[in-house]
Parts: structure tokens; sequence; C-alpha cells
């Protein structure tokens, strides 16, 4: 149970941290400065006590999931806690 209640939070986060990233972006600046300066990027993952990940190359925002392991955004599996990050796709801008 407490497995699901952290996942629904780092969702929730995340949505938030993306619907004020789109707000604030600027194609000028580096993502991660941006994120830093955000309200809502203050907010600590739940799994890991620690910021929220971004990986800037696959333009995600993640959480490094229950087993504490970052293994960078890569795996999304929602029956398993081991190897499983959370992560939603934030794409602000076209390759």
């Amino acid at each position: 149970m407490m497995y699901k209640a952290y996942m629904k939070k780092a969702f929730y986060d995340m949505v938030r941290i993306s619907a004020e990233l789109h707000l604030k972006y600027d194609p000028n600046r580096p993502v991660q400065e941006i994120l830093n300066g955000l309200e809502s990027y203050k907010v600590l993952d739940p799994c890991s006590g620690k910021p929220y990940q971004w990986n800037d190359e696959k333009q995600i925002l993640y959480s490094i999931g229950m087993d504490r392991v970052d293994n960078d955004g890569e795996t999304l599996i929602y029956k398993q806690i081991e190897n499983s990050d959370y992560a939603i796709p934030v794409i602000l801008y076209l390759k």
C-alpha cells in the first residue's frame, strides 16, 4: 500500500513541476537552472528525500522510485518495485 501512495505522490508532484516549468520555460536558459528556481521543484521526491531528477537528453522528469536506485528514468513498471523509476515526459522543445 505504501508503494502506491509514494508513486501517486511522486506523479502528483511531477505534474505540478511540469506545469510550472512550461509556464516559465525560457529557451535561452538551461532547464535545470529554471527548475532550481521553481517553487514547485522545492518539494522533495518522497522516495529519495532529494529533488526530482531531470534528464535533458530524453526530456523527462523522474523519481528514482522505491528501490532508491537511479535507472536514469529508464524503466517504469507499475507493479514492480525493484528496477523501476517513475517518469513523465516534459517536451519543451523539438530536437
